[in-house]
């Protein structure tokens, strides 16, 4: 299995985000910079628990904050979708992702219809119709402007 990163958006936006909480913990505890590193070293874990509770405030709000990660579901990696986090937009996606969130809605709607799942790469997913005992395969290419399908 290929390893899965985020791209640089994504890297960028858990920095800044990973550092805004880091300096409301220097904040609260009202030290320099030079001071937080002695007395409270960065500790990604606090961070993560921090962000966790602030974003599940702010979507009780009705707000939906892209908070981007790596995801892994059925054995296949990939990127977090805006069907995860429920923002409006993403900032963060690229060509590639919006394929990949395409075929994590088709399978989470294929699950949905408790049809099986039988594989899945980076551009397509098999599954299985068990009544009939039928096997399918649903792949998906982008279409560049300009290109006709079919």
């Amino acid at each position: 299995m290929q390893e899965i990163e985020l791209n640089d958006k994504m890297l960028e936006r858990r920095d800044q985000i990973d550092n805004a909480i880091y300096h409301l913990f220097q904040e609260l505890l009202d030290v320099t910079d030079e001071e937080a590193e002695k007395i409270y070293p960065w500790d990604i874990a606090d961070i993560e628990q921090l962000q966790g509770y602030a974003i599940a405030i702010l979507n009780r709000k009705g707000h939906f904050i892209c908070n981007p990660s790596i995801t892994t579901k059925e054995g296949r990696q990939y990127r977090c979708t805006l069907t995860e986090c429920y923002c409006k937009e993403c900032k963060c996606q690229d060509e590639f992702m919006e394929k990949e969130r395409i075929l994590g809605c088709i399978e989470e709607s294929l699950e949905s219809e408790g049809l099986e799942i039988t594989g899945i790469t980076e551009d397509s997913i098999s599954f299985r119709e068990n009544t009939t005992a039928s096997d399918f395969l649903i792949s998906i290419t982008a279409i560049k402007k300009g290109q006709k399908n079919g």
